[in-house]
C-alpha cells in the first residue's frame, strides 16, 4: 500500500461503502433541484477480470436532464492485460451531454461503441504534461473526433496526439461545467473563456 492509499484510508475510516448496482448517492436531497448520482457498473460489471482498471467504478451523474459519464480507468478492449468492460455498460447507461474520457485517453479504452452509444455533446481528458504514456493517444483522440463530438477539453497538452484547431481545447489548467435548474443549455469554461452547448432532448431517439 501506498503512503497516500494509507492517508486516504486513515482520513475517510469507517464512512467507506462498497457500492452495487442500486446505490444512488443524492446530494442536496431537501433541495427542489437536487443531484443524483447513480453507480452504473463496478468490478468488471460481470466480466472476468482481475486487473484494477476494468474493475473501476462507473457513476452517471444527473443535475435534472443534463448527465455526465466518469467511468475511471474503464477499459474498452480485449488486450492481454485488459478487457472490453465498455461495451456491456454502454448498453445500460445511454446518451449523456459530458463525457470524461476513460484512463486519460489511453489506446485501449474509449472504444467506438462506447462513444456511438453515449453520443457526447463534449468530452474532458485529463492528463498531465508529465505524462510517461503518451496520453492522450492519436487513436483515442482520432475516435473521439470521428464519433462526432463537438469538442475535446484537455486539462493539459500531454505528451501524445496532437490538438486539432477547432475540435479540441488545451485548457492548461481547470475546466469548469456549469448548468442550471431547468435549463436547455450547459457551460464550459476555462481560463477567461465560456462555451455554450444545447442538451439533448428528451427522450432522444426513445432512450433517456
Amino acid at each position: 500500500m501506498t503512503d497516500a492509499y494509507n492517508a486516504y484510508v486513515a482520513a475517510v475510516g469507517s464512512k467507506r461503502k462498497h457500492v452495487n448496482n442500486d446505490t444512488v448517492i443524492t446530494l442536496d436531497a431537501d433541495s427542489s433541484n437536487p443531484v443524483t448520482i447513480n453507480i452504473a457498473a463496478f468490478g468488471g460489471a460481470g466480466v472476468e477480470t482481475t486487473n484494477e482498471n476494468d474493475q473501476s467504478v462507473v457513476a452517471v451523474v444527473h443535475f435534472g436532464e443534463f448527465d455526465v459519464m466518469m467511468a475511471g480507468d474503464l477499459s474498452g478492449f480485449n488486450t492481454t492485460r485488459y478487457k472490453d468492460i465498455e461495451t456491456p455498460v454502454s448498453k445500460i447507461v445511454g446518451q449523456v451531454e459530458v463525457l470524461k474520457i476513460n484512463h486519460h485517453g489511453s489506446d485501449h479504452s474509449s472504444n467506438s461503441r462506447w462513444l456511438a452509444k453515449l453520443k457526447p455533446r463534449v468530452a474532458m481528458i485529463s492528463a498531465g504534461n508529465g505524462n510517461t504514456f503518451g496520453h492522450p493517444t492519436p487513436t483515442t483522440v482520432q475516435r473521439l473526433h470521428d464519433t462526432g463530438i463537438v469538442k475535446v477539453y484537455w486539462t493539459e497538452r500531454g505528451t501524445g496526439a496532437t490538438p486539432k484547431p477547432g475540435r479540441d481545447v488545451v485548457a492548461n489548467g481547470a475546466i469548469k461545467v456549469q448548468v442550471s435548474p431547468g435549463a436547455g443549455q450547459f457551460t464550459v469554461s476555462y481560463k477567461t473563456k465560456t462555451h455554450t452547448y444545447s442538451m439533448w432532448p428528451t427522450p432522444y431517439n426513445g432512450e433517456r
